[in-house]
């Protein structure tokens, strides 16, 4: 699995990092919760991104559009931290970055059930 994602994405997917020999194969859905070791299961992160993916402060939907969870955003805005998440915001792209081969895109399905178990 490792191998495989990191042989397809040349930059991190989300913030679009271009070191491509430090990213990591991230799953959508965690193996232990039923997630595969497949190609339409994984994504191509630098390791920040992959940790605030798995945390679930990072969110992608099935139409490949990335956000910061809304339930993170009130909580650092109470917290008087809301400019993590603001510089965050301003580093990530728009819209995941995705391989050329459309045979390796991120399945839509898998985004949009981690999605919506994430975002509260």
């Amino acid at each position: 699995f490792s191998t495989a994602i990191k042989s397809i994405y040349s930059q991190c997917a989300t913030c679009g990092f271009q070191y491509d020999y430090v990213l990591d194969a991230a799953h959508i859905i965690p193996v232990a919760e039923g997630g595969t070791d497949t190609l339409d299961n994984g994504l191509g992160l630098c390791p920040r991104c992959h940790r605030l993916f798995d945390k679930g402060y990072i969110l992608i939907d099935n139409n490949y559009m990335i956000f910061i969870n809304p339930t993170f955003a009130e909580h650092f805005q109470a917290q008087g931290l809301a400019g993590s998440l603001d510089r965050l915001q301003a580093e990530l792209r728009p819209s995941l970055w995705l391989p050329a081969d459309e045979d390796h895109w991120p399945s839509q399905y898998n985004l949009k059930r981690i999605f919506d178990a994430r975002r509260g």
